[in-house]
């Protein structure tokens, strides 16, 4: 598979729009489009957004390791997604919270966020 390929399955993978990922990456839709029709590859600071959100390495997003094949990674249905969905009990905000977090460089900031909500419910409670 090719980057665009590859980058267009995991985006339906995850049952997102191409608006939300490239809300995400903080570029238009229409670029973001470009990406996956492989008119234009990504830059790397987008590929490595890219690679946080969806949870592989920038190797996988481009091709090189062919992961395809290796069990880490298959094309989805929308039958699949609902299954994974409803199996781990994320619901879609869940799972785009989690993506955002993950394309975020401020991770320590936002647990210890989440860790003073969690304290002041505890003392609440």
């Amino acid at each position: 598979m090719e980057c665009h390929e590859i980058i267009k399955a995991l985006r339906e993978r995850y049952g997102f729009t191409q608006e939300e990922i490239a809300n995400q990456l903080g570029v238009s839709r229409s670029s973001y489009s470009h990406y996956e029709k492989g008119d234009v590859k990504p830059k790397i600071k987008y590929l490595v957004k890219l690679a946080n959100i969806f949870n592989v390495t920038t190797d996988d997003l481009t091709g090189f390791n062919d992961f395809s094949n290796s069990g880490r990674f298959r094309h989805f249905s929308d039958s699949d997604s609902d299954e994974l969905v409803n199996r781990i009990e994320l619901t879609k905000d869940e799972v785009e919270l989690l993506l955002s977090y993950r394309a975020s460089n401020r991770k320590g900031t936002i647990r210890k966020y989440i860790e003073k909500l969690n304290k002041k419910d505890e003392e609440q409670g």
